[in-house]
């Protein structure tokens, strides 16, 4: 059950102009997750560095996750993204 006050959060993350959360409400973690560093990547021209350091990662990890989504595709959730083959 949410509360009122958490309600009243959620409604204005909704209301800020600052972020575009409405698309992400109602995803789990791990397709937002993957969306955010797909999309990230995509913003950097493909360079993992590059993207790596803007959310904060190593590039390892980039790399881990990419493999790990390549073996085991995004299970029913769209992220809404034509990433293409993955280069490694």
């Amino acid at each position: 059950m949410v509360s009122q006050n958490d309600e009243a959060a959620l409604q204005a993350a909704l209301n800020d102009d600052d972020i575009a959360i409405a698309p992400l409400v109602g995803r789990d973690m791990a397709s937002v997750e993957r969306a955010l560093i797909l999309k990230t990547l995509a913003a950097c021209d493909g360079n993992r560095t590059a993207a790596a350091r803007i959310l904060g990662l190593t590039p390892r990890t980039i790399r881990n996750k990419l493999r790990a989504w390549c073996d085991r595709p995004a299970s029913g959730s769209d992220t809404g993204l034509d990433a293409g083959p993955a280069t490694y």
